[in-house]
C-alpha cells in the first residue's frame, strides 16, 4: 500500500513540474496557466499578464490588462463574437437552417439593396439598433412618445405608501420598454411577461452553462412562456398589433428577407429582447438605492433634476443629459461598481497579445470587474462608490480600464437610451415623490454567484422597501 501512495505522489509531483515549471520554460510565448495540484481545481492569483485556465478540458484565456483589452477589441476578425452567438442561438432553439441563414450575407435579400456593402441578418439588426438609439430626432421621438409616458404611468401606479424598489424598477422599465417595442397586445397575449421574463434572466445561467433539462425546468419553462407570446404576436398580421416600432418593424422585415419561420423569428425576438432589458431595470435600482441610502447626495440630486420636471411641462430629458453632471458622475460610478458581466470573445486566428500567443480554436475572457475595481487606476478604495470621482476626473470617463458598455464595433448600441431613460425614470421618482427609508436596514448585496448580462443583479431577499408620500404640485 505504501508503494502505491509513493508511486502516486511521485506521478503527481512530476506531472505538475512538467506542466506548470518545465513546459512553460520552453514555452514563454504561451499564456502561462494557473498552477493547482488536484487537476480539476484552480488556485487564482491577481495578475495583469494573460493567463490561461482549463475547465472540463477547455481552455480559456483570461485577460485582466485594460491594453491588452484595448487590442482584442481593435481586431474583431481574430477575435469574434460570432462562434458564441451561434452557441446561443442553437441552445435557445434556433433551427440549424435559420442560423446559417443569420449568417450568411446574401446580396440580394431585400433589406441588402439599399447597404452599401451586404451584411448578414445579424449585422443588419446591429445597424437598425444605431440607426433607432444613436443621438438624434428618432431617439428623442421614441423617448417623447413611447418610453418616457410609460415610465411616468408605472411611477404614478405606486399607489402604496411603501413599495418595493426592486418591483418598481422591474416594472417601470420591463413592463414599459416592452410596450414601447411591442405594444400593449404583448401583455394581452402573456399577462404575467414580466414574471416570465425575470424568472428567464434569473435561470438563464443554466442555458449558458448548458446544464440538463431534468436541471433547467424552471428556466425552459419561462424560455418556453417568453417564446410563445412572441410566436403569437409575429404571427399576427401586423395592422392588428396595434402598434408600430421602428426597430421592431425593421428587424422582422430583414428576419422575414431570408424566409425565418414564425417560430426561428420568434426566439430571435426573445434573444434581442433579453439583450435590451438584461439592464436598465437593476442599474436604475442600484442608482436610486444609493441615492436613497445617502440622504445627503439624495437632495443634491434632487436639486440638480427638479428644473426638468417643474411646472407641470413633458419631462425634458435633454435637460437631464446635457445639464445635469452630479446624477452623470454618478450614473457612471454604479456603473463602474455593479457591471460584472465579462467580454468572451473565440479566436479565428492565433495572435499575440500581452506578449502571449493566444491560439486559434479557443476563447477569451475579458474580465470587466477587474478593469473596474483595478487600484492602479481608481484609487485606494474602489470597491465604495464615491459619487463625485467621474466629476473629479473627467478623463476618467474614457480611460481605457472602463468598459461598462463593452468597445470596439460591439460597442453597446443602447448606451444613449439607456442613459436617458434611467436620468428620466429617476427625475420623474424624486419629482412626483418624497422617498424616505429605513435607515437602519443594510444596503443590499449584488449577486456575484451566477452570469448575468450587463449589471449585477440583486441578491436574493435584499430589497430597498421606499415610503412614498406624493408631492404638491409646484
Amino acid at each position: 500500500m505504501a508503494t502505491i501512495y509513493a508511486a502516486a505522489l511521485v506521478s503527481l509531483l512530476g506531472w505538475r513540474l512538467w506542466r506548470f515549471t518545465i513546459w512553460p520554460l520552453f514555452h514563454p510565448e504561451e499564456p502561462r496557466e494557473l498552477p493547482y495540484w488536484i487537476p480539476c481545481t484552480k488556485h487564482f492569483n491577481y495578475t495583469k499578464e494573460p493567463f490561461s485556465v482549463t475547465l472540463l478540458g477547455q481552455t480559456l484565456y483570461i485577460v485582466t490588462d485594460a491594453r491588452d483589452a484595448a487590442e482584442i477589441y481593435k481586431d474583431s476578425k481574430s477575435f469574434s463574437r460570432d462562434v458564441l452567438v451561434h452557441q446561443l442561438y442553437s441552445k435557445v432553439g434556433i433551427s440549424r437552417a435559420a442560423i446559417k441563414r443569420l449568417f450568411r450575407a446574401d446580396p440580394q435579400a431585400p433589406y441588402n439593396l439599399r447597404n452599401a456593402k451586404a451584411l448578414d441578418p445579424t449585422d443588419e439588426m446591429m445597424a437598425i439598433y444605431h440607426q433607432h438609439l444613436s443621438p438624434g430626432l428618432a431617439l428623442d421621438s421614441f423617448l417623447d412618445r413611447d418610453v418616457i409616458p410609460r415610465l411616468q404611468a408605472a411611477l404614478q401606479d405606486c399607489e402604496e405608501t411603501t413599495a418595493s424598489l426592486r418591483h418598481v424598477c422591474s416594472q417601470a422599465f420591463i413592463k414599459g420598454f416592452v410596450a414601447s417595442y411591442y405594444g400593449g397586445i404583448i401583455f394581452d397575449i402573456e399577462p404575467e411577461f414580466v414574471k416570465w421574463y425575470l424568472q428567464w434572466e434569473e435561470l438563464s445561467w443554466k442555458l449558458i452553462y448548458g446544464l440538463p433539462g431534468f436541471l433547467s425546468k424552471d428556466m425552459l419553462t419561462a424560455k418556453g412562456k417568453l417564446v410563445d407570446a412572441f410566436l403569437k404576436y409575429f404571427s399576427l398580421p401586423p395592422e392588428q398589433r396595434g402598434h408600430s416600432n421602428f426597430w421592431t418593424d425593421s428587424v422582422e422585415r430583414s428576419l422575414r428577407d431570408v424566409d425565418l419561420s414564425n417560430e426561428d423569428v420568434a426566439r430571435v425576438f426573445t434573444m434581442q429582447t433579453w439583450g435590451f432589458l438584461g439592464n436598465a431595470h437593476k442599474v436604475a435600482f442600484w442608482l436610486v438605492a444609493h441615492l436613497v441610502k445617502d440622504r445627503s447626495l439624495l437632495n443634491s440630486i434632487n436639486m440638480e433634476v427638479a428644473p426638468a420636471t417643474r411646472g407641470g411641462r413633458r419631462l425634458d430629458h435633454r435637460y437631464l443629459a446635457d445639464e445635469c453632471p452630479k446624477l452623470d458622475a454618478l450614473f457612471d460610478e454604479v456603473l463602474r461598481l455593479t457591471v460584472t458581466s465579462p467580454l468572451v470573445r473565440g479566436i479565428s486566428s492565433t495572435s499575440t497579445i500581452g506578449g502571449k500567443k493566444l491560439q486559434e480554436g479557443k476563447q477569451v475572457l475579458v474580465v470587466y470587474r477587474q478593469l473596474h475595481f483595478d487600484g492602479t487606476v481608481w484609487g485606494r478604495s474602489p470597491q465604495t462608490l464615491q459619487s463625485n470621482r467621474f466629476l473629479d476626473d473627467k478623463a476618467l470617463k474614457s480611460n481605457l480600464a472602463y468598459r461598462p458598455w463593452g468597445g470596439g464595433k460591439t460597442l453597446c448600441p443602447g448606451r444613449f437610451f439607456a442613459r436617458k431613460a434611467i436620468f428620466a425614470f429617476v427625475a420623474c421618482l424624486l419629482g412626483h415623490y418624497e422617498i424616505h427609508v429605513d435607515g437602519a436596514k443594510p444596503f443590499p448585496r449584488a449577486d456575484l454567484t451566477k452570469p448575468t448580462p450587463g449589471s449585477a443583479a440583486v441578491a436574493d431577499g435584499d430589497d430597498i422597501l421606499l415610503h412614498l408620500s406624493a408631492k404638491s404640485e409646484q
